[in-house]
């Protein structure tokens, strides 16, 4: 497994933990601490969490008026207020533009480097997992742009559009670096920082 512990958490699902579940103390989230153990995901969901709050308070907003300002689904902001999911790409951009203002962690580079165990850094190759030569990536030029229209926050059907390739093709090439990056199938946010922060995003 990748030595980065991250959780999908994606708003739209309903996983058994999530990241409110990681409190450590009384408080309630977003004010509260976590767990030693709490993985990245969960520290990253409480950041957005706290900074969504605070903005919708600056702004004299409820989580149904940051929904119509945004065309977005008042459930979803609910649940990241709550701190029951990550929001995915799409949301989070349109949080950010209804907003006008950032939400994502402005030193996000600080969590991930406390989150990194056994000497991984992010966008590293999990163990047992490097490529098979030396300095091939995992990667190909056509995945890579796949992954680069992905991390926008496209849609497969936008992506497969954009590069004039099937629909169907796009989730192939994506699950190609799952599997290769032994990141379960639908936990994109390990693979949106792993893509983020590897060598492999300035390749052509």
């Amino acid at each position: 497994m990748h030595s980065l512990t991250m959780l999908g958490w994606d708003v739209r699902e309903a996983p058994n933990e999530t990241p409110a579940d990681y409190r450590a103390g009384p408080e309630p989230w977003p004010h509260s601490a976590l767990a030693d153990d709490a993985p990245l995901s969960a520290r990253i969901a409480l950041e957005i969490s706290r900074s969504l709050h605070a903005a919708l308070t600056e702004a004299g907003l409820t989580d149904r008026g940051l929904a119509e300002r945004g065309d977005l689904s008042h459930t979803s902001v609910g649940r990241i207020l709550r701190g029951e999911g990550m929001p995915d790409f799409r949301t989070l951009l349109l949080m950010e533009a209804a907003l006008q203002r950032s939400l994502w962690p402005a030193e996000l580079h600080k969590v991930l480097g406390e989150a990194v165990e056994e000497g991984l850094p992010p966008g590293a190759y999990p163990r047992d997992r490097e490529p098979a030569e030396p300095g091939r990536p995992v990667t190909t030029p056509k995945t890579r742009a796949v992954l680069r229209l992905w991390a926008t926050g496209k849609s497969h059907a936008e992506i497969a559009e954009e590069l004039e390739i099937a629909t169907r093709t796009v989730g192939k090439r994506l699950a190609s670096v799952y599997e290769a990056l032994d990141i379960p199938p639908g936990e994109a946010f390990a693979l949106g920082v792993w893509w983020a922060t590897s060598h492999e995003n300035r390749m052509e």
